[in-house]
């Protein structure tokens, strides 16, 4: 077990509530696999995506998933730790995360989520466990979690900053924790402090295609795409950053699913998007269309029947067994057209209403 008895004491009932409200009930849908766990989804056995990994650190932080690794993948180790942790709150232990059991997790505040800009040596933080749970999965924290920064706790950070190019300073700041999000070990909610004036709706920064661009890494660049008009949100890769807007491809088949419900069938339709990275939100607009590629050939090859009518070409699918043929545009202010090198009117309009305007 991680989890230390000092722990359990000094997280008052307060913080669970606010942990249960902000962290998991009000994610948009979709934020976990096929909707939320509160909207009837459940995640089980054989899926595969980013919620899997926030369950396995939810797990390690209430000890039990032993393993040092998470990973997006569902399988034995997982099923069985869930089940295990279903008989510790006496619920039926079918391996299965649905609404019942993420209830219980939240509960008793094994939630994979930091609430404080930063944490320092010497201090006490609530939901600490969070943060040595993914230290624990990098293999720089090996004591029991606990709510006290201790200097265990600060070795283990700058370990991990050093790791990744940080500043070792023991502090985990935004840097540190924006990594351990784009990680996967910590689930970042909605950011509450990009809102329209007076709507009350979360809106996007309005940023120029060729400010942005630089911050994007071809084939590494991982974003969450949130729909402006529903809230529904799903992963998605930059794959190919195109000299006048970024081709992205959906991380997995649940993503590929959440677009084409959102566009109630793939579609050049386009439709007001934000996105998150980096820790900001930012306004964009793309369609919902996969074209230009052949999920079954290999990525790069010269191929015959591109998606979309695109016939002979270069093949645009860098990610395999996503449920799409191709890829995806996603467009920012001043992005272009491959095809006239034009500003696509209707994209602006919609990268206009995402940012509030």
């Amino acid at each position: 077990m991680f989890m230390s008895e000092s722990y359990m004491q000094e997280v008052p009932l307060k913080r669970l509530m606010v942990l249960v409200l902000c962290a998991w009930i009000l994610i948009p849908a979709a934020a976990f696999a096929e909707g939320s766990f509160v909207d009837g989804s459940v995640l089980k056995k054989g899926f595969q995506g980013p919620e899997a990994r926030l369950l396995q650190q939810s797990l390690k932080m209430a000890g039990f998933f032993d393993a040092v690794e998470t990973s997006d993948n569902f399988g034995d180790a997982t099923e069985k730790s869930l089940k295990e942790f279903q008989t510790s709150v006496n619920i039926t232990a079918d391996g299965v995360a649905g609404n019942e059991t993420i209830s219980r997790l939240v509960e008793k505040g094994y939630t994979p989520v930091l609430s404080q800009a930063v944490y320092k040596p010497d201090n006490t933080y609530g939901d600490l466990p969070a943060l040595q749970a993914a230290l624990h999965s990098e293999g720089f924290f090996k004591s029991p979690f606990g709510s006290r920064y201790d200097s265990e706790t600060m070795d283990a950070v700058m370990k991990f900053q050093a790791k990744y190019g940080l500043t070792p300073d023991g502090i985990a700041g935004k840097g540190t924790i924006n990594k351990l999000i784009e990680l996967g070990y910590i689930y970042s909610p909605p950011d509450t402090d990009s809102v329209s004036r007076g709507t009350g709706k979360r809106v996007g920064i309005p940023i120029n295609w060729y400010d942005i661009k630089p911050k994007f890494s071809a084939g590494k660049t991982i974003l969450t795409v949130e729909d402006f008009l529903t809230g529904a949100t799903f992963r998605v890769q930059v794959s190919y950053c195109a000299t006048v807007h970024a081709d992205i491809e959906t991380l997995t088949k649940q993503d590929s699913e959440t677009i084409k419900n959102l566009w109630g069938g793939f579609s050049w339709d386009r439709r007001p998007v934000l996105i998150h990275f980096n820790g900001e939100i930012y306004a964009a607009s793309m369609n919902g269309l996969p074209h230009a590629g052949v999920d079954s050939k290999p990525a790069g090859t010269t191929v015959s029947g591109r998606s979309a009518g695109y016939g002979t070409g270069y093949n645009f699918d860098d990610i395999k067994g996503n449920g799409i043929d191709g890829h995806f545009c996603l467009h920012f202010l001043g992005s272009r057209t491959h095809g006239g090198n034009s500003l696509d009117e209707k994209h602006q309009a919609n990268i206009r209403i995402a940012a509030g305007q």
